[in-house]
């Protein structure tokens, strides 16, 4: 059991909001705290100011402090980097999911701050490409979020193309002109930033402009003549 004032929420919780604590709280009041926090040791253990921070259980620990708990159980694992910190946040199993919102702005973080390809955040966090695409977007992996379906889109109306960091399509050919990555990692990147986005079909051609496959036809007989 470790003292409460040992430890200090993380400044990374993906979790912006704790949400209702009051349940939680009670439910720690009559039966204490049932799985142990995770937590690694950060700071010089000095009197009176926290030395260990959190990785897991943030919400644990603010109902734990509201129900005047003064110990509550913890596992302490080695030091963690700043990545491996969101990559546990993500990858940990809690009653209260958190928003998709958050899961989100925790991948990008990992993505843009980190250097992690999307291929390479999807398969440590063990989901599928589609799936960390829809929760980019917004969407839940298996559903839509609730926000999204108060607000379906109309019929036929498309939304509008993603944005992609320039700097970043700049990283990409840099990466690939000096051999970093191959040019179908470069293609699975720029596909995961468009999150499966595709441009309206075109307007100026008419339908016999075409051939099925989507390929101009080229009257033969006229480049012959």
């Amino acid at each position: 059991m470790v003292p409460v004032d040992r430890l200090q929420f993380n400044r990374h919780n993906i979790r912006r909001d704790l949400g209702d604590l009051s349940a939680l709280t009670a439910s720690i009041r009559a039966e204490g705290v049932l799985q142990s926090l995770v937590a690694h040791k950060k700071f010089l253990r000095r009197a009176g100011q926290p030395d260990l921070e959190l990785i897991a259980g943030h919400r644990r620990l603010a109902a734990a402090e509201h129900a005047g708990l003064a110990r509550v159980p913890v596992l302490i694992v080695p030091e963690l980097a700043d990545d491996d910190v969101l990559f546990a946040m993500l990858g940990e199993d809690q009653k209260e999911p958190v928003p998709v919102d958050d899961r989100a702005r925790a991948i990008t973080s990992l993505h843009e701050g980190h250097g992690h390809s999307y291929p390479a955040i999807a398969e440590r966090l063990g989901i599928s490409l589609a799936a960390l695409q829809n929760v980019l977007q917004g969407r839940e992996p298996h559903a839509m979020s609730r926000r999204r379906r108060t607000s379906p889109r109309a019929p036929g109306r498309r939304s509008g193309p993603p944005r992609i960091r320039p700097t970043r399509v700049h990283e990409l050919c840099h990466q690939w002109e000096t051999g970093r990555i191959d040019g179908a990692s470069v293609v699975t990147e720029l596909r995961a930033a468009l999150g499966g986005w595709t441009p309206a079909p075109s307007r100026d051609h008419g339908p016999d402009e075409n051939t099925d496959d989507g390929e101009p036809h080229h009257d033969e007989s006229a480049q012959t003549r």
